[in-house]
């Protein structure tokens, strides 16, 4: 659905919008004058910086200062401090207090809210002095607190100390570790370098052993007896220099898990005395913190008091009210779409269109009740611009496709079918065509009212046989009109129009008439298929606002089961804006006022006398 759809949606569903929005709007307006209105009362409270150093350089501690102040928030909120509050001020109640450290300074400040200003302002202060008469109070030795820093500080440098040593320690046993395992290193790979070439000396010296057995010859086996003893002398040399090796491979790994295991342990120990540096470094943190309140006590000062509010902080009625008219305008959308959705009602032209199938030939806007006796008396240029336009679809299909007989029918009752067949006949006979219109709502009939005849004779009448049909065919005063009443209905419709000389009658009138224009009633009822079929063309009207989708698609089903030739689909009581609202606007009537010069000292709001010209303007119709 495009951006006009939705919009289109909300024009026709804005009284939902309204009743919502009202509705919410009024219930914010009352929610918000019945809650009572609070008050908030600030104190300020300032927190010098704590100092340190000597004579030739002052440092100030902004850490423990934030420090200090996060305690102070701490302690304003606490349980016990609220409840000598709240003792002293004489209530039961729970008083709201906020706590705010002001960024980049030395204040804190106090919030107390209560719907007594004046309570907000006393509360305020006294919490003010609590806080400060509490740390006045506190029960601190200054000299003990200076001692126990002095001894802390004697034990922080004390571990320190040692860790210091056990790191040096630490990485000479690392440094001899890495010597030692260099050494094992060497010695292992030297020990299997020569355990390879054992091996390889005491398979010579065995293969040498075979040749001097084996040996044919006397020179092959001294050559062989040679070569085991020059190799018997490797092999117990290599044998010697392995024992050496081993000896001193054994004597280094001892080393070297003494090492290790020394390693371990003090490593251990560095660890133990970190975490004990750690736990006393801690301690001392929240010595100095004691030391510096104590040192504080006086530094602690109301700088602004809380002074009673006059005016209101919350909650703010025309955020209330805003707020409320917000969701209801929200909701009202929303219930909007949802009502659209559930209203099977067809509102729109594009709807007639899209369930029918078919062109739109007509768009009837709704006729005031002086004008449906004869719509095209009417001052209205929308109408007659409709009934004109609709004239010209008939016409151009007349021609083009040899129609004559036209039904018109529709879903429902009270769609206007009537009043639209009497107009369309009425501008059709304006263009020298000779026009019959055949009331067949025999139940409902309507058609005699317009043409202001009688009921009798009339068409079932002549199925009947009960008269003729020159008998029932009535002149009217306009030229080329003819009106064939219902008649007086005496037995089931349904037995009368199944008459075959209907079919009959209605071609010896096609022979006698330009059109003929057959009013029926809805398609609920069962003889208005019949005619249907019988009809050169079928036109269904549909009603804005009336209709439901179900009724008109299951009506368009129904025709063309019945092989219904359906000319096209008329929409009433179209808004005027969307039918033929080019023909509808009227001239603007701008004001043309001529302002003569005045004198200062004459009043402009009495001035009556002004030139003031209106375009002139004077409605009436024109055929085209």
């Amino acid at each position: 659905m495009e951006l006009r759809g939705y919009l289109n949606i909300l024009t026709r569903r804005l009284w939902v919008v309204l009743v919502v929005f009202v509705i919410t709007t009024v219930t914010a307006y009352f929610v918000s004058t019945l809650i009572p209105p609070t008050y908030q009362a600030n104190v300020s409270l300032r927190v010098k910086t704590p100092l340190s150093g000597n004579l030739s350089y002052v440092q100030y501690e902004t850490y423990y200062a934030n420090r200090l102040m996060n305690t102070y928030a701490r302690i304003s909120t606490s349980e016990k401090v609220l409840d000598e509050l709240k003792a002293q001020l004489g209530v039961s109640k729970l008083l709201d207090v906020e706590v705010l450290i002001v960024p980049d300074s030395e204040l804190i400040q106090i919030t107390v809210k209560d719907q007594d200003p004046a309570l907000a302002a006393k509360a305020a202060n006294l919490l003010a002095e609590i806080i400060v008469s509490t740390n006045t109070r506190t029960q601190v030795n200054e000299s003990a607190a200076a001692n126990n820093l002095t001894i802390l500080t004697d034990r922080l440098a004390d571990y320190k100390s040692e860790i210091a040593q056990a790191n040096t320690d630490y990485e000479t046993l690392l440094e001899e570790s890495t010597k030692i395992s260099a050494q094992i290193a060497v010695l292992d790979r030297s020990i299997k370098m020569k355990e390879d070439a054992y091996q390889t000396l005491k398979q010579q010296f065995d293969q040498a052993s075979i040749n001097e057995i084996t040996g044919l010859l006397a020179y092959q086996k001294d050559q062989a007896r040679q070569t085991k003893e020059l190799l018997s002398a490797e092999i117990s040399t290599l044998e010697t220099e392995l024992a050496d090796l081993s000896a001193q491979y054994q004597e280094w790994m001892p080393k070297s898990v003494e090492t290790a295991e020394r390693l371990s342990i003090t490593r251990q120990t560095i660890q133990t005395k970190e975490q004990a540096y750690n736990n006393l470094l801690a301690e001392y943190d929240a010595a100095r913190t004691s030391s510096a309140l104590l040192q504080n006590s006086q530094d602690l000062l109301v700088v602004n008091p809380a002074v009673t509010p006059t005016e209101p902080t919350g909650p703010g009625k025309l955020l209330v009210l805003a707020l409320g008219a917000a969701i209801g305008l929200l909701v009202g959308i929303i219930l909007a779409f949802l009502v659209e959705s559930l209203d099977t009602r067809i509102q729109t032209v594009e709807q007639v269109q899209n369930l029918c199938g078919c062109r739109m030939i007509g768009q009837i806007p709704a006729l005031r009740t002086a004008d449906k006796s004869d719509p095209l008396a009417s001052s209205d240029t929308a109408v007659q611009k409709a009934f004109w336009t609709l004239r010209g679809h008939l016409v151009t299909d007349a021609r083009s496709r040899n129609i004559k007989t036209i039904l018109f029918t529709s879903a429902s009752t009270g769609e206007g079918k009537s009043t639209t067949v009497f107009a369309t006949a009425t501008s059709l006979a304006k263009l020298k065509q000779k026009i019959l219109v055949i009331d067949s709502d025999v139940r409902l009939p309507k058609q005699h009212d317009l043409f202001k005849s009688p009921l009798y004779p009339g068409l079932v009448n002549l199925l009947s046989e009960e008269a003729n049909l020159d008998h029932v065919i009535q002149k009217d005063a306009r030229p080329g009109m003819d009106f064939i009443p219902a008649g007086l209905l005496q037995s089931d419709p349904l037995d009368v129009f199944q008459d075959p000389n209907l079919e009959r009658i209605l071609i010896q009138l096609k022979k006698r008439y330009d059109f003929i224009l057959i009013d029926t009633p809805s398609l609920a009822v069962a003889e208005t298929s019949i005619l249907a079929q019988l009809a050169d063309g079928v036109v269904i009207l549909a009603k804005l606002g009336e209709t439901t989708s179900p009724a008109l698609r299951t009506s368009f089903t129904q025709l063309e089961n019945v092989d219904a030739k359906i000319i096209g689909s008329i929409a009433t009581y179209v808004p005027v804006d969307r039918a033929h609202g080019y023909y509808h606007k009227k001239p603007s009537r701008r004001l043309l006022v001529h302002w003569p010069t005045l004198p200062a000292w004459l009043n402009v709001g009495k001035l009556k006398k002004l030139i003031i010209k209106k375009p002139n303007h004077v409605e009436r119709s024109s055929e085209p």
